[in-house]
This record gives C-alpha cells, sequence and structure tokens, in this order.
C-alpha cells in the first residue's frame, strides 16, 4: 500500500481526523514527491491537506504551472491537485494589457 495510507492509519490510531502538513520535507515525506516551491525549507504556506478516511482524497497545493506534472505523478494514486496562480493579474485582466503591450 502507499505511504499515505498507513500516515492515514496512524492518524486513526492517534484520534486525530486529519493532518495538514505544510513543510517542505513532509510534504514530500507524504506524497512522494514535490514541486519548484517545495526546494525553500522556509515555505509553509503549500500544504497537503489530509484526512484519515482512506476514501477521502488528499489535497495537494502547487503552483498553476507543476499542477500537469503533480497530477501525472498522481495518478492512480488518493490525491487530487489544487494549483493557484503563479503570475498574479495574467490570467484575467492582465493579459490582454500585456499582450498589448508585446505588439
Amino acid at each position: 500500500r502507499p505511504k499515505e495510507y498507513r500516515i492515514k492509519e496512524l492518524l486513526r490510531k492517534k484520534g486525530l481526523d486529519g493532518a495538514i502538513v505544510s513543510s517542505p520535507e513532509n510534504f514530500h515525506y507524504v506524497t512522494g514527491f514535490g514541486g519548484h516551491q517545495h526546494t525553500d525549507p522556509d515555505s509553509q504556506d503549500l500544504p497537503a491537506v489530509m484526512r484519515a478516511d482512506d476514501k477521502v482524497p488528499t489535497h495537494l497545493t502547487t503552483m498553476d504551472f507543476e499542477a500537469a506534472t503533480f497530477r501525472i505523478k498522481a495518478a492512480g494514486l488518493n490525491f487530487v491537485v489544487d494549483p493557484y496562480d503563479t503570475w498574479v493579474g495574467l490570467k484575467t485582466g492582465m493579459r490582454s494589457h500585456t499582450e498589448q503591450l508585446c505588439r
């Protein structure tokens, strides 16, 4: 069984509903992989959220440009990838403005 299920079993034994994993080292331990933002040991704002229930998937937070890689690595596992916009504004009104500037 994947490590995720062993961790969930431990959470249940300890009477915990789940865990929020935020350090890069623990994110890598729980998920088996990490992205660019997980190379910074001070990065604590990109969590994996794990429920003790085996039926509930673990949610992984990552940058939008790494989401496809995370989804490929997570294929067949009980993970959901939750990307966030890395370049604030470029995916909303800024794109047309940026395109105009580049012409």
